[in-house]
């Protein structure tokens, strides 16, 4: 955990993403389709500088040329990168002080067609370098120094106009950095959506829109330039943060990372004007100081730091911070990151773009939520109680918005969400934005059902088994309306003591303390739908058969007299008739609880 802490520290505030609203890539298609950047100085970094991409390339079709990814400005170029007329090498140029220089880096036969490949390109002052997948592919030493600006618009997916120099293909996440990036730093975060990071000039991700998402360098497209639904592999984390809270409860986020089974570190700074916090306890809160789970969470009371550190699984995470019940903390802000680490190596993965949530003197608290056990599939209605609600408040559970009805300041009504199997963040926000947190106050239970009952028919005073999923406790059980004394030994099983007088094809119903019925006949009536050779001399021993419904112990008559079963399952019985006088008579089947089918029998 301490290597953790000195990870997670060093990156804290250095790498920013999240997840957007949409995604996608740049679409180009020859022809000199491209996006046009704007010239400006900062498009040139001096004295060194970084380029990097995803490209996923169509497969060739010139035969002399360039697939040019990008190309500042068209001629002489400051710097360009682009794949070779058969995709075998890409191509990287820079201007410097000592003039234009380019290299060649063989691409060793990685196949650029029809998948994601990340190329990039540094300068350092004394060499270039072009990476494949974070991995150096080819170095060349110039004689140069700084790079030098040259004025022009920047085309990402073009080179020239005057020559066959059109990408053809995706690319997405764009990167323009004003230092030379190393194999480690450009390996680390190609699969991480970046936002803000220090030297990050610029940055075109293409998620539904042209713009930079880093600086104002936003892009226009040229000649049927199009945006494209599919991403390159990278991952985002984002944060749901509540606007606005008070002192003395509960504030919670919400954490979604694309992939599960993936280590996650959440972490919470104050800012503000004071010096620093004095809890109870005599500790200080620091002010803008990263990861305070391991700083100071462990010396809080109990329960005041919930989900700080985990694995990302199939939905949301809910990290949640006790606040102290100080009023010092009125006016101060949190600011809420995340990382997301590779578990075997702690390789970051992703970190999340800081959310920003700031504390108020005065709003709404949750008290409780009325039932407090809901099913999983939702449309439940609920009470939601506590204080200083106002109208146009909002339930939130599980950060889904709930349909909500102001009923009074203390008092809400809404309708529960589908939500997985658990205990519920249970939310209230205020049109002002103030949000007051609840996370214990309600649990989704597991939708009830009845997947088998044994005996399926018993005397009275007999103890029969129940298996199913979300038999809660408490639950109550009936036969045909008649109370049976119950035990619910888990979720999935319970027993339950036969009373007196039960009918036969009784209901069995199971009813839990949120409302959940479900029901099976239970102490079924055997059923004949047909016999087979119902008949026999008047000697017996004939062997017959009977098809229908044939549940718990029974008993088969003919006559009156008992026929031996010979072979039985819960749709077939063959017996052997017993000893009778010529004539027709009946085929009885009969259950231990003295339910009964006949059908016709003849003795020849």
């Amino acid at each position: 955990m301490k290597t953790m802490k000195i990870v997670a520290a060093c990156l804290l505030g250095v790498l920013s993403t999240r997840i957007d609203a949409q995604s996608g890539s740049l679409r180009v298609t020859g022809n000199h389709q491209h996006v046009a950047i704007t010239d400006s100085m900062a498009l040139t970094p001096s004295p060194h500088f970084t380029i990097e991409m995803w490209c996923k390339w169509d497969g060739p079709t010139l035969s002399q040329g360039h697939y040019t990814l990008l190309r500042k400005p068209e001629s002489p170029p400051s710097y360009l990168l682009r794949l070779n007329f058969n995709g075998t090498q890409a191509e990287f140029y820079t201007m410097h002080n000592q003039g234009l220089s380019n290299m060649n880096a063989n691409l060793g036969g990685a196949n650029m067609v029809g998948q994601w490949q990340h190329l990039a390109g540094s300068y350092d002052g004394q060499s270039m370098r072009v990476y494949l997948n974070g991995n150096l592919i080819g170095t060349s030493a110039v004689g140069g120094q700084s790079t030098v600006h040259v004025n022009g618009v920047m085309r990402l997916g073009d080179g020239t106009g005057n020559e066959n120099s059109s990408f053809n293909g995706l690319i997405d996440e764009v990167r323009l950095w004003n230092y030379a990036r190393s194999a480690a730093e450009i390996q680390s975060t190609r699969q991480v959506s970046l936002f803000a990071a220090p030297g990050l000039v610029s940055c075109w991700k293409f998620d539904g829109n042209f713009t930079d998402s880093v600086g104002p360098h936003h892009g226009s497209p040229i000649g049927g330039a199009q945006l494209v639904p599919e991403n390159a592999p990278t991952f985002s984390l984002a944060i749901d943060a509540p606007t606005l809270v008070i002192p003395g409860g509960p504030c919670a986020w919400e954490l979604e990372f694309q992939e599960a089974n993936q280590l996650y570190v959440f972490d919470v700074s104050f800012a503000g004007s004071s010096p620093g916090i004095v809890l109870p306890t005599g500790l200080v809160i620091p002010i803008n100081r990263p990861l305070v789970s391991f700083d100071w969470g462990t010396l809080l009371p109990p329960g005041s730091i919930r989900d700080f550190v985990g694995t990302t699984g199939s939905g949301p995470i809910f990290p949640v911070l006790l606040l102290p019940n100080e009023p010092a903390i009125a006016g101060l802000s949190m600011t809420a990151v995340g990382l997301v680490l590779e578990p075997s190596m702690g390789i970051l993965r992703s970190t999340s773009l800081p959310s920003t949530t700031g504390i108020v003197s005065t709003g709404p608290t949750v008290s409780a939520v009325v039932p407090s056990r809901v099913p999983e599939q939702g449309g439940t209605p609920i009470q939601v109680t506590g204080e200083a609600f106002t109208a146009g408040s909002v339930v939130r559970i599980n950060g889904v918005n709930c349909p909500t009805n102001f009923v009074s300041p203390t008092q809400l009504q809404a309708v529960t969400p589908p939500s997985r199997v658990g205990t519920a963040v249970v939310s209230v926000v205020t049109p002002s934005g103030v949000a007051a947190f609840n996370v214990d106050a309600l649990e989704f239970q597991p939708t009830l059902r009845i997947l088998g009952v044994d005996p399926p028919a018993a005397p009275a005073g007999s103890l029969v088994t129940v298996t199913g999923e979300g038999i809660q406790p408490g639950s109550q059980f009936s036969l045909s309306g008649t109370p049976a004394l119950a035990s619910v030994s888990s979720l999935n099983s319970a027993t339950f003591t036969v009373p007196n007088g039960v009918a036969c094809d009784a209901q069995l119903v199971v009813t839990t303390p949120s409302g959940q019925v479900a029901s099976v006949v239970w102490n079924a009536t055997p059923t004949i739908s047909y016999s087979i050779l119902a008949q026999s001399g008047p000697s017996g021993g004939s062997l017959f058969m009977l098809v229908g419904n044939f549940q718990g112990p029974l008993v088969v008559t003919v006559g009156g007299q008992p026929a031996p079963i010979v072979s039985r399952s819960s749709s077939v019985m063959i017996a052997v008739a017993p000893p009778g006088s010529i004539g027709t008579t009946s085929v009885v089947v009969s259950s231990s609880t003295g339910c009964s089918a006949s059908a016709p029998f003849l003795y020849q």
